[in-house]
């Protein structure tokens, strides 16, 4: 199982990298829910990152514009 405080970190990582170099200014939504979707994908969600079509995993619908990056 993966640590989802190491996956928020990650995510955290990636978000400011993609935000500098597309010059995005919108990041703190994203940010803030680094943790909420972390932990939802690691310990939650039914959702295999190997199969990600498959017909019996879970599906999460949100609808936070801003926090597209996350």
């Amino acid at each position: 199982m993966i640590d989802s405080m190491l996956l928020a970190r990650a995510v955290r990582k990636k978000i400011v990298t993609l935000a500098h170099k597309n010059k995005a200014s919108h990041i703190g939504g994203a940010l803030s829910v680094t943790d909420i979707l972390a932990v939802l994908y690691s310990r939650i969600l039914n959702f295999d990152v190997n199969d990600p079509l498959s017909e019996n995993r879970d599906r999460l619908f949100y609808s936070k514009g801003h926090a597209c990056l996350g």
